[in-house]
């Protein structure tokens, strides 16, 4: 044999290595890629419920609390104001639950919150801000907003909740 053929050989074997290493690194990157997509699924539908746990557990909050739960019905029922002392804690109530709801814009943003929560949580708020005492309290959040890093998106995903909102109101006048 001369070393032509051996060199031959050498070469075929070199390539048929590399064409072996491809062939591995292509079933590698798609694994890694499933486990990637899989992950961020998993990381998506772990922030989804935690955005709905801090949403039920203050939907407990006001039901558990018999005079946060008066002031709430006399306010989106039965039009009725309230006393300095359950308008304090309803705008408290409505000041946490408007942190949930921005909390839960940003992640939707990035992908980690689904829509149906994100769209549960914006009706709510479009339902509150229809009263005057909601409505002060998220006029004072949404400037606030502007002062923010995330001023700028939050702005306009708050004026566009109120927008839709302010629509309603005068569907509903009409």
């Amino acid at each position: 044999m001369n070393w032509d053929a051996i060199g031959a050989i050498g070469e075929a074997t070199g390539a048929i290595a590399v064409l072996i290493t491809l062939i591995y690194l292509a079933v590698q990157l798609r694994q890694n890629t499933e486990q990637a997509r899989q992950a961020n699924m998993i990381a998506r539908a772990d922030i989804s419920a935690q955005v709905r746990q801090r949403y039920d557990a203050l939907w407990h909050q006001l039901s558990a609390d018999p005079q946060l739960a008066v002031a709430f019905n006399k306010i989106m029922f039965r039009d009725e104001e309230v006393g300095y002392p359950e308008a304090a804690r309803l705008m408290a109530w409505f000041g946490n639950y408007c942190t949930v709801a921005q909390s839960a814009q940003v992640e939707h943003e990035n992908g980690l919150v689904d829509d149906m929560t994100l769209h549960t949580l914006e009706e709510n708020v479009r339902w509150f801000i229809g009263k005057p005492l909601f409505r002060a309290v998220y006029r004072e959040i949404v400037e606030r907003a502007a002062d923010t890093e995330t001023g700028i998106d939050m702005q306009s995903w708050m004026d566009r909740i109120e927008g839709s909102a302010n629509a309603r109101g005068s569907d509903a006048r009409s």
